[in-house]
């Protein structure tokens, strides 16, 4: 009944928190307790971002917001990996597309994206990246931001090699 896609799913913790970045294509419950935080996919896969204490208490959980979509927009979303920084800034590394259509590749094509929340639960930046191809290769995997705040991050792929790109963030 409450389940999550595990092979879409990042997870990561600090020393106070936990947080799960996941793709969600039903309605899911984030809320442990007896109280009730149910998100649902408005199309056919969103995402959500959702932290918790070290206890399992939950903090706050929220749909990820890609730009230029509001809630007719067709939206297919598909998380990757997710880390916490020294800010206590959640990253999160992931691939989607605004305005997809029924059938892939109909439309607008699909990017990997890297975006920031707060550690309150705001999301503070989204920068879109390469293009990929659902369903079949290029999907992103993990990332890793180093000393000089340069990102890089990996992708499976049939033509290109392990390190898909670098950016300055």
């Amino acid at each position: 009944g409450n389940s999550l896609s595990t092979d879409q799913t990042g997870i990561t913790s600090d020393i106070a928190n936990i947080v799960i970045a996941t793709t969600l294509n039903k309605a899911v419950d984030f809320d442990p307790s007896s109280k009730v935080t149910k998100l649902s996919p408005l199309w056919i896969q969103e995402a959500v971002v959702a932290k918790y204490s070290l206890s399992g208490k939950m903090q706050w959980a929220q749909k990820i917001s890609l730009p230029k979509s509001d809630k007719t927009s067709a939206r297919f979303v598909e998380i990757f990996d997710t880390e916490i920084n020294d800010d206590g800034e959640i990253l999160i590394y992931g691939g989607g597309s605004a305005s997809r259509e029924t059938e892939p590749n109909t439309s607008e094509p699909m990017h990997l994206f890297f975006m920031k929340f707060s550690p309150a639960g705001q999301q503070m930046r989204f920068l879109w990246l390469d293009e990929y191809m659902y369903l079949f290769h290029n999907l992103g995997r993990y990332f890793e931001i180093d000393s000089r705040g340069r990102l890089y991050a990996t992708a499976e792929s049939l033509t290109v090699p392990p390190f898909l790109l670098s950016r300055d963030l």
